[in-house]
């Protein structure tokens, strides 16, 4: 019933650019549970959705003909910080490894990785200069030399799944 045709006609991905029109759907999907992502562009503007339906909106500028325009059409708005905010300087990442063919991925270890630039990572998994590099990336042999010169683990594709995970 809250499904619309126009769903099928956008694929979401990470680091993707989309247009306005895109946005206006891709919010009408997360908002009725069909799609799940947070929306950003450059370090000046970012769309988060709360479990609970809430929008949280930031911008690097305040803007109050936008908070008056929303409150004229009866949204209600307030000065917070957005629960899913987070800045660089909170960020920690890690690499972790399981057993390759394990019916169950359990993380097995776990060492941080240290000194290594947003830009970097951006390179190295092929991300756009937008990328926060947050959340989870699946790291394969074509990265091995890239991360073997950070850890002091002995990277082993034939024994181990790794991927990057970078969290607050």
């Amino acid at each position: 019933m809250l499904y619309e045709e126009e769903f099928s006609d956008i694929g979401i991905k990470e680091d993707m650019t989309y247009s306005i029109i895109e946005i206006r759907t891709i919010c009408k999907m997360i908002l009725r549970n069909y799609a799940d992502c947070q929306l950003y562009a450059k370090d000046h503007f970012f769309v988060h959705f709360g479990w609970d339906y809430y929008m949280f909106i930031g911008s690097s500028h305040d803007s109050y003909q936008a908070i008056k325009f929303a409150e004229s059409k009866n949204l209600f708005v307030e000065e917070c910080t957005s629960p899913y905010y987070f800045e660089e300087s909170d960020v920690t990442r890690s690499v972790e490894w399981s057993e390759v063919g394990a019916d169950v991925p359990v993380i097995i270890g776990e060492e941080e990785v240290q000194h290594v630039s947003l830009e970097e990572y951006r390179e190295v998994f092929g991300l756009s200069e937008e990328h926060p590099v947050f959340g989870y990336f699946r790291i394969m042999q074509d990265h091995q030399d890239f991360f073997q010169s950070k850890l002091k683990h002995k990277l082993d594709f034939t024994k181990y799944r790794y991927g990057l995970c970078a969290r607050c």
